[in-house]
């Protein structure tokens, strides 16, 4: 009985030392696996606190970050006003430009209008000049004519008086040889036959004496005709003249030349005024050009490093995302 017992308590004891040795192996396999996950639960912990330092330094350059976006957005801000100033600036310019070429356009055309006006009064001034100078010479001659004219126009109202007292004498001789040719004609006339004392002219003499006066008549109508076309001469002449004088320049053109010249200074200097202004502002809107070439840069550069911030921002908290599921784990 006591042997069975013993035998019982021997089974029972190899059962619990082998059930022993199998928890013992078991308790080892444990351990070894719970060295295992402290030791990963380390790791991990680990490499949580370096995310968790690295979230924090990343967070503090993403302050600083956000702080120079702020502030680039601030520039940038600035800068667009600063271009819109100058742009509008740039506008402004260009059309005070326009409007300056539209007037110097029109000061070029005055002036060569002027100019022109002023080579035609050039012109006109020497031609009238020479006018004068032939008319002096003109009036010369035509006092020393009129001297002339003068000298034979004395015997003028005597060459007169002589045609009309030879012009009286042939009427008179005419009507006498028509009422004698009446009274020999008239058969009826009791003296138609009587002899009268002196001789009649031959018709040679007649005749001589006929030229004679007609040719004393002609010669006297010629100079007669003669003086009348010397006195319209002189008075056409005196009227040419008078008007020639009143269309002369005389002081007043040349006043006005004076003017003329004066004013086509003041236009060129003008002019060249407007031509230094225009090389000042083309000067000024060049250098507008560069500076808003310079802000296009600058904000193209801004734009840039923002995008890579942004990028980088994306790719870390990317990474943070996928390194939340490690904090689960408690520190061992």
């Amino acid at each position: 009985m006591m042997d069975h017992q013993i035998l019982q308590l021997k089974e029972e004891l190899a059962m619990k030392d082998k059930k022993f040795q199998e928890e013992s192996s078991a308790q080892k396999v444990s351990k070894d696996k719970l060295t295992k996950v402290r030791k990963l639960v380390n790791e991990r912990t680990a490499a949580l606190d370096d995310a968790n330092q690295q979230c924090e330094h990343v967070g503090q350059q993403i302050k600083q970050l956000v702080k120079v976006i702020n502030q680039c957005d601030k520039e940038l801000s600035a800068q667009q006003q600063r271009f819109l100033a100058v742009s509008g600036e740039r506008d402004l310019l260009g059309t005070q430009l326009i409007r300056r070429n539209d007037e110097l356009a029109l000061l070029y055309e005055k002036v060569r209008t002027q100019q022109e006006m002023l080579t035609r009064g050039e012109a006109a001034y020497r031609a009238r000049i020479e006018d004068v100078r032939l008319l002096r010479l003109k009036i010369e001659d035509m006092k020393r004519k009129s001297l002339i004219a003068h000298n034979r126009a004395q015997h003028t109202e005597q060459l007169k008086a002589d045609i009309k007292q030879l012009d009286y004498e042939l009427r008179a001789q005419k009507t006498k040889v028509q009422a004698l040719t009446e009274e020999a004609e008239n058969p009826k006339n009791a003296l138609r036959w009587e002899n009268v004392s002196g001789r009649d002219p031959t018709p040679e003499e007649l005749e001589r004496k006929i030229t004679r006066l007609q040719r004393c008549l002609i010669t006297k109508s010629e100079e007669c005709i003669e003086k009348d076309m010397e006195l319209q001469e002189k008075q056409r002449l005196v009227t040419e003249m008078q008007n020639i004088l009143s269309r002369q320049p005389g002081m007043e053109m040349a006043r006005q030349l004076n003017l003329m010249q004066k004013e086509l200074g003041h236009m060129n200097a003008v002019m060249k005024q407007k031509a230094s202004e225009i090389n000042m502002t083309s000067t000024h809107i060049s250098e507008l050009k560069y500076e808003a070439e310079r802000l296009r840069r600058e904000l193209h550069e801004t734009k840039r490093k923002y995008y890579e911030t942004q990028m980088s921002n994306d790719k870390l908290l990317e990474r943070l995302s996928q390194a939340k599921p490690t904090a689960a784990f408690p520190r061992l």
